[in-house]
């Protein structure tokens, strides 16, 4: 790591709140100082430092999960980001990392652009001066690391404040709306973007009560918008109506852009919907719009009532025919009642929670063998290496494939899946429908070779199952397994898939969790894994189709009308689950939607997708006391599946020899 790279990492952990907090504190005691050369504990830091052992030892575990300090077996010891936090280090930002956890320097930022472009002290404020009267050495060393002096430094640093990293409410922090007009005066464009961000022009109907106006109070909050009203040339008297009509707009095209998503759940949308549009008409570039259900009881109404609601056809959003799901035979996901409860009974037997059950010590075998294979590795990427080979290689067994051909079904699953998007979906699998109607053709051709082999050789799987059993006096024809195989491979690996790498994703933002599950895992795995589900909301949304005319939350539906129904809103809602935006692997009651809002299309693997996060984090946590993130996850460009493709990570810190 250069310092140049160095510098960034001490930067962009200025954008979120605690993190910011963690590094005001080991600047302002000198901490990397105190720690010299050799390696220490928290303990041994906290003694030469005078800082609370505990809350030094938390300080250092979240900077260490980042990089800026390295965690090994014989304590803490230093990196190129640490080094620059040292006094005595020509490039040091410890000036620039004790202020960023003092509320004065928020009142002084933004005179950060015009220091950044003429090169001049950035001491013109009366807040700072004050403080650099008293401590010259510090004026002198954040005048060079924020006034262009430091040519190694200074383009990381301002490189850090890239503004599309301001793209969800937690990236803000306490007192960033200084930093955000800071950017509007300097960086061209700014305002157009920030005019789009919904956290800051949220409605402002119960002012006080919105965690954004709590965190940043409301004369900085108003400003902001006085700001953001200033460079739109908008009439800055009527503000709360401005903040409505521009999140409002926002949301009516939030949905439908897969870039949005691609940075992360655009939450602050959802929330305000459910506050303010519970149902929701949204329109659509070409078609009459549809409806979107954000809340909790409304996305149970819609999913028990497969009546009113029909699951065909399962189409893109903006698919107004459903001609996307009208070839070949039909999967379980698109029938209704009586068909559908006819077929997911040929299946049911093989995942009840007995059957499930069952499978436990065979499934915690290969999780402790994924594990540890990972883990020797020491980096790795968690999607790749751990969260994806455990329900491939799980699924892979059920269904009757062998073992070396898993990934094919990971590569057929993902390919078919991007046409879920409307032909809009990640470059990174989406290659053409040409090229997944080849896949689609491979995988027919593999069925029919693997159910040729089963007529010949049955097995305890559950493709042999399906080739003996009947339906109405009927044997299952070729295309019918084959919509079974795809259906079962794609909800067997997809759901835990993701919803393994979000958890890892929040034990990463929250150490203290990851903590908590370190010293019990026996006892808090279980309520772990549900918080988990919830958290990720693996499958975000999914289309419903009206049948006849009905209402909803007094909206009239007519026959015809598209209704999404997304569980990514309802696992967040306000009236459901205390403190929604917390991950708290200890949340009792937590009755999350993560497999559907009930009724017949409840997820038929819930258990076996419980089972695996179950033992998985059980087994990871027994395994690695401290996580260390290597780089930011990369989302999904989906607003269907809530998909994670990749998320470096170093698993060796500290690992526990498995027994």
């Amino acid at each position: 790591m250069d310092e140049s790279a160095a510098a960034r990492v001490i930067t962009e952990l200025t954008l979120g709140h605690l993190a910011s907090r963690c590094l005001h504190v080991i600047a302002e005691f000198g901490v990397a100082d105190a720690l010299g050369d050799q390696p220490a504990s928290a303990g041994e830091l906290a003694a030469r430092t005078g800082i609370n052992a505990d809350a030094l030892g938390r300080a250092m575990r979240l900077l260490a999960a980042h990089g800026v300090f390295a965690h090994r077996a014989d304590g803490y010891a230093h990196t190129p980001a640490s080094r620059l936090l040292r006094s005595d280090h020509p490039q040091s930002l410890r000036a620039y990392a004790r202020m960023i956890g003092m509320p004065a320097i928020w009142n002084a930022v933004t005179n950060l652009a015009h220091a950044t472009r003429t090169g001049r002290p950035a001491t013109d404020s009366a807040s700072l001066f004050a403080h650099f009267a008293d401590h010259p050495e510090e004026a002198s060393l954040f005048n060079q690391a924020m006034a262009g002096k430091s040519a190694s430094v200074v383009p990381a640093v301002v490189e850090a404040y890239d503004f599309g990293r301001f793209s969800r409410i937690a990236d803000i922090g306490g007192g960033r709306a200084h930093l955000l007009r800071a950017i509007l005066d300097h960086t061209p464009g700014a305002s157009g973007i920030l005019f789009e961000l919904p956290h800051v022009v949220a409605d402002a109907a119960d002012l006080d009560q919105r965690p954004l106006v709590r965190r940043l109070g409301t004369r900085v909050y108003n400003g902001l918008l006085r700001a953001v009203c200033h460079y739109r040339g908008t009439d800055t008297h009527g503000l709360k109506a401005f903040k409505r009509e521009v999140l409002l707009e926002t949301a009516r095209r939030c949905v439908l852009d897969r870039d949005v998503f691609a940075r992360g759940v655009p939450h602050e949308w959802f929330t305000y919907l459910r506050a303010h549009h519970p149902v929701f008409l949204h329109p659509e570039p070409h078609g009459p719009g549809f409806w979107v259900v954000s809340k909790y009881a409304d996305v149970q109404a819609v999913s028990r009532d497969s009546g009113t609601y029909s699951s065909f056809p399962v189409a893109p959003l903006e698919d107004g025919d459903g001609s996307t799901a009208g070839a070949g035979a039909k999967p379980l996901i698109v029938m209704d009642p009586p068909e559908h409860t006819r077929y997911r009974k040929l299946v049911n037997r093989g995942f009840t929670p007995r059957m499930i059950n069952a499978l436990e010590a065979r499934i915690r075998e290969r999780a402790v063998r994924i594990l540890d294979r990972a883990i020797a590795k020491g980096t790795c990427d968690f999607v790749v290496d751990v969260a994806a080979e455990l329900p491939l290689e799980v699924i892979a067994e059920l269904i009757g494939v062998p073992n070396d051909d898993r990934h094919k079904l990971f590569e057929w699953t993902s390919q078919a899946l991007s046409l879920a998007d409307a032909g809009d979906a990640d470059p990174e699998y989406f290659v053409g429908e040409d090229a997944v109607l080849q896949a689609q053709m491979e995988m027919f051709a593999y069925v029919q070779d693997l159910c040729e082999q089963r007529r010949q050789d049955p097995r305890d799987d559950i493709m042999s199952e399906l080739i003996q059993a009947e339906l109405e006096g009927n044997k299952l024809s070729d295309p019918e397994l084959a919509a079974f195989f795809m259906f079962l491979t794609a909800a067997g690996n997809e759901t835990t898939r993701n919803a393994a790498t979000h958890g890892l994703c929040a034990f990463l933002d929250d150490p203290h969790e990851w903590d908590k599950l370190v010293q019990d895992p026996e006892a808090l795995v279980a309520s772990a894994t549900e918080e988990i589900l919830r958290w990720a909301s693996p499958v975000m949304c999914l289309r419903r189709n009206v049948t006849s005319d009905t209402e909803l939350r007094g909206h009239a539906l007519k026959a015809g009308d598209k209704v999404s129904v997304w569980y990514v809103s309802a696992n967040r809602d306000e009236e459901v689950f205390e403190n929604p935006f917390h991950f708290d692997i200890e949340r009792q009651p937590n009755e999350h939607v993560a497999f559907g809002g009930g009724g017949p299309h409840f997820c038929l693997g819930a258990s076996l997708a419980r089972l695996e996060l179950r033992v998985l984090f059980e087994e990871l946590a027994r395994r690695v006391p401290v996580l260390r993130s290597l780089g930011p996850p990369a989302p999904l460009r989906s607003n269907i599946v809530g998909g994670i493709k990749h998320l470096p990570v170093d698993l060796s810190a500290m690992p526990v020899p498995s027994n």
